[in-house]
């Protein structure tokens, strides 16, 4: 009988000792998670910013309003910004940091808003010779 307790014993010795590991760990991981998740977001951004690149190049082919449609997945909220003669997306990162990237220059944007979250369509129109961004 002695035998079972003491194998609970050293049970609960070992599982507390588990638990306390992963308490002390815990932020350290959320961490990693965080900054994983903002490397997806520049990477599905910069991705977002080659593949309307690609399309406008294609566009400027084409003939008057002439459309293609362009998808992106945003995990957190993204800002399209222009200033200094482009555009460029915001994507915040962990501790309050963010991330630029470069939208193409031969693209004028033209949204109802210029932040958006999760996966959203939009359109790639020639317009008076020139490649626009819709919503």
């Amino acid at each position: 009988m002695r035998r079972k307790g003491q194998l609970s014993l050293e049970f609960l010795i070992l599982a507390s000792a588990l638990l306390a590991f992963f308490a002390v760990f815990a932020a350290a991981f959320s961490g990693m998670r965080d900054s994983a998740l903002a490397a997806i977001d520049v990477r599905n951004a910069k991705s977002f910013s080659y593949e309307a690149n690609e399309k406008a190049q294609a566009l400027a082919l084409l003939g008057e309003g002439s459309e293609k449609p362009i998808g992106v997945n945003a995990i957190a909220e993204w800002r399209l910004e222009s200033g200094g003669g482009g555009a460029f997306l915001l994507i915040p990162g962990p501790g309050g940091k963010n991330f630029s990237v470069a939208f193409p220059e031969n693209i004028s944007v033209r949204l109802r808003s210029g932040t958006f979250s999760g996966s959203r369509s939009f359109t790639l129109k020639k317009s008076g010779g020139k490649i626009i961004l819709l919503d």
